[in-house]
């Protein structure tokens, strides 16, 4: 693990570290809103409230495309920088958004290839039910039971075969970010089980260090959104006790303190998240090089 903390450090050692971190930090702001505000919509709120943060929400949605790219685009960026055994963070420039516009092709292929695995994978396991149901429920209710308890269990280890998958398709992506040319091998699924037979043990270590690492990274941001939304939203009950709104009418105070306070939660659990994924990518750069980027 002292590898893992050392990498770490690795992307806060650098010139202007403060203004790189303070722009990625910011680029989640819109993706957040968006996020934040969807989160909120429930039934137990008016119709108009709903509505309101419906459209928040979609506006929100729209605008993402523009950060979402500089970040995709960054991240080639931070591979390239990495194999070219540089350290902290590359500096964020409009060159980043046209790189981000370039991976689309690439990120569209292989989200349909996971997409069907996982689909797959979720719905090959769920068949056995039918042959349960037509056997009959009342009459094999101890084997629904029991089949009901392996499902959860497959689910459970599928959820983490796919986490590592991930992983392999990450080499892709790393590849990609060296010359940023596309060919046939780029989009063929069958590269990720060439790069598991390369790389397997030593992908497989990582992973596994960083699964533990965006525990820890995640549980102290908890404790920080918790602190800052318990403030939030005593302001905002602050703000609704002195605005006298009517019963039925959109409690603005109550609702941007909402916004906020969900909005704030998504922001700093997307950053701390981007930072365990690159310096998760930082020790998959090595792992290549030393394995795959010859073959």
């Amino acid at each position: 693990m002292e590898n893992v903390l050392q990498t770490f450090k690795s992307l806060y050692a650098d010139n202007d570290v403060l203004k790189k971190h303070l722009i990625l930090f910011a680029l989640f702001i819109i993706p957040s809103i968006a996020g934040g505000t969807a989160s909120l919509i429930d039934k137990e709120l008016l119709p108009l409230e709903n509505l309101y943060l419906l459209l928040i929400s979609l506006v929100f949605l729209i605008l993402s495309f523009i950060p979402s790219t500089f970040l995709a685009g960054y991240y080639l960026d931070f591979c390239k920088s990495r194999l070219n055994d540089q350290t902290g963070l590359p500096t964020l420039n409009w060159d980043s958004f046209i790189k981000g516009l370039k991976v689309i092709p690439l990120s569209i292929a292989w989200g349909f290839y996971y997409f069907v695995v996982g689909t797959a994978c979720f719905l090959v396991p769920l068949i056995p039910f039918y042959f349960i149901y037509k056997a009959g429920i009342k009459e094999h209710l101890v084997l629904l039971f029991a089949y009901i308890f392996f499902v959860m269990i497959l689910y459970f280890i599928l959820y983490f075969i796919l986490l590592f998958v991930f992983a392999f398709v990450s080499y892709v992506y790393i590849r990609f970010s060296s010359d940023l040319k596309y060919n046939a091998q780029l989009f063929n699924p069958c590269m990720v089980v060439k790069y598991m037979a390369l790389s397997f043990k030593k992908t497989v270590v990582v992973v596994f260090k960083y699964l533990i690492a965006s525990l820890v990274c995640n549980f102290a941001a908890s404790m920080v959104i918790m602190a800052i939304s318990l403030l939030s939203l005593a302001v905002g009950l602050i703000a609704v006790v002195l605005s006298n709104s009517p019963e039925n009418a959109v409690n603005w105070p109550l609702l941007i303190s909402m916004i906020i306070i969900s909005s704030f939660g998504v922001l700093v659990t997307s950053y701390v998240n981007l930072m365990v994924l690159y310096s998760l990518s930082d020790n998959l750069v090595k792992v290549y090089k030393s394995e795959i980027q010859e073959v």
